[in-house]
């Protein structure tokens, strides 16, 4: 993704379900902006875990929509399953509620969850 966000090299873009048209778009500094998303997450993540905050928001996150190896529903890469993959690598249990309309359909693919039918 790194390739396409500042150049024109777009030779892998489709492989991983980017494109000029629908829901996942190409723009420059698209790789930039996920990474920023994302990083506040896993600091937020972090913080918490660490005892450091109580509690931390992140109003960027929650791109809950991302697949396992490609973009998907306007998202690059899912928070949800970063945030809860670090707290799972630390030893700990975590319980991932989604209230979304669309439950969180990449998540159960990362992970075993009880998702509704």
């Amino acid at each position: 993704m790194q390739d396409f966000s500042f150049t024109e090299n777009r030779s892998l873009a489709a492989e991983f379900n980017f494109s000029d048209i629908g829901d996942n778009l190409i723009y420059p500094g698209i790789y930039e902006a996920a990474v920023l998303s994302s990083g506040w997450v896993s600091n937020c993540t972090d913080l918490v875990s660490r005892g450091t905050v109580a509690v931390d928001c992140n109003t960027a996150g929650g791109l809950h929509h991302t697949m396992l190896s490609y973009a998907f529903g306007f998202r690059v890469f899912n928070d949800p399953v970063i945030s809860t993959g670090y707290l799972v690598s630390l030893g700990l249990r975590v319980a991932y509620v989604d209230i979304g309309a669309n439950y969180g359909i990449a998540f159960s693919l990362f992970f075993t969850a009880l998702t509704p039918s």
